[in-house]
């Protein structure tokens, strides 16, 4: 298992959820009623005893608890909010930019979609137990920013009508540092670092190659982060059943036998035949 996949492995946090925050709010709890006891302890010190100074202090938790445990959930309920609006911000970031490309309508969505349906594929294998629900949903939205890197492309590379040049091609290949860039610069602050970094990663690494052959650089294997090895499956087979500027839409047989020629080359080849598997019994995609 690479480095990247033992880091998401240790992720249990689920996003929002008020059970993710169970344990630190036990202990709260747990102070709160010490301090209590304590404190009622000694100012009925002298008018009565310790047993009367803890019935006191749980009489008083009976009222301090409930009203903890009120603001515990309004700020967890908060959190979920800026998540949630934090997430479709992106997501409208992501959609502006793909609409500089005339030829890649709807192919954020598509790939959203073929990266979780890779993922849950992989989640019922032991070797990906890791892929909780709530790790797939992180890579699922963190997808979209994989081309972000475009918005730095000049219009007359980004939309040219027909093949580029070897220098145009060169210039088409900083997208996805641009993309790790920009994600570095402009979204490092947000609340949820897994995410940040997973984001990362699709946008740095979508392009390499398992055989080492990709870009930017240069690396193979397992040395690619897992998120951006699922993100290169998905990215280039709806780049073949979609029509493009230069070439016209792959049938669903002919992209699913492009894909598998890439199989330990191209692609990691054990993610290359769950997503065939996968993808052979979807009709929709």
């Amino acid at each position: 298992m690479d480095d990247q996949s033992k880091e998401m492995k240790k992720d249990v946090n689920v996003i929002g959820g008020f059970s993710s925050g169970l344990l630190v709010s036990c202990v709260k709890i747990m102070t709160m009623l010490l301090v209590s006891a304590l404190i009622s302890y000694f100012l009925l010190d002298g008018y009565g005893t310790l047993a009367v100074s803890v019935g006191f202090s749980v009489l008083s938790s009976l009222f301090l608890v409930p009203m903890f445990i009120s603001y515990e959930k309004k700020v967890t309920a908060q959190g979920q909010r800026i998540v949630t609006l934090q997430h479709h911000m992106i997501r409208t970031i992501a959609d502006v930019i793909e609409e500089r490309d005339a030829s890649t309508g709807g192919h954020i969505a598509r790939t959203a979609d073929l990266v979780e349906m890779l993922l849950v594929g992989m989640s019922k294998m032991p070797k990906y137990s890791f892929l909780t629900p709530a790790n797939i949903e992180k890579i699922k939205n963190a997808a979209p920013l994989h081309d972000v890197g475009k918005i730095k492309i000049p219009d007359n590379v980004l939309n040219k009508p027909g093949k580029l040049t070897v220098v145009e091609y060169e210039v088409m290949k900083k997208h996805s540092e641009f993309g790790a860039d920009l994600i570095m610069r402009s979204i490092k602050n947000v609340e949820d670092k897994k995410y940040f970094s997973i984001a990362y990663n699709i946008a740095l690494f979508h392009h390499e190659r398992y055989d080492g052959k990709g870009y930017p650089t240069g690396i193979s294997g397992d040395q690619i982060p897992l998120e951006a090895r699922v993100m290169a499956l998905a990215d280039v087979y709806d780049a073949l059943v979609s029509p493009r500027v230069y070439k016209e839409p792959f049938s669903k047989s002919k992209a699913i036998e492009i894909i598998r020629e890439g199989k330990g080359t191209q692609f990691d080849p054990e993610l290359t035949e769950i997503f065939i598997n996968c993808i052979s019994n979807r009709a929709d995609m």
